[in-house]
């Protein structure tokens, strides 16, 4: 019945889920990825601006 319950519980976006802290496990993946991805992004314009 719990997963039943979890299947029809509505998304919402990650950055939104993140901000609130409130994850579902495969949203929790993606934001993760997000992350890391922003970090190599963020390095990479950092050291052409120094």
């Amino acid at each position: 019945a719990a997963a039943a319950a979890a299947a029809r519980t509505p998304r919402i976006a990650p950055a939104t889920a993140y901000a609130l802290g409130v994850l579902h496990a495969d949203q929790r993946h993606e934001v993760e990825a997000a992350r890391f991805a922003f970090g190599r992004i963020w390095r990479r314009v950092a050291a052409r601006a120094s």
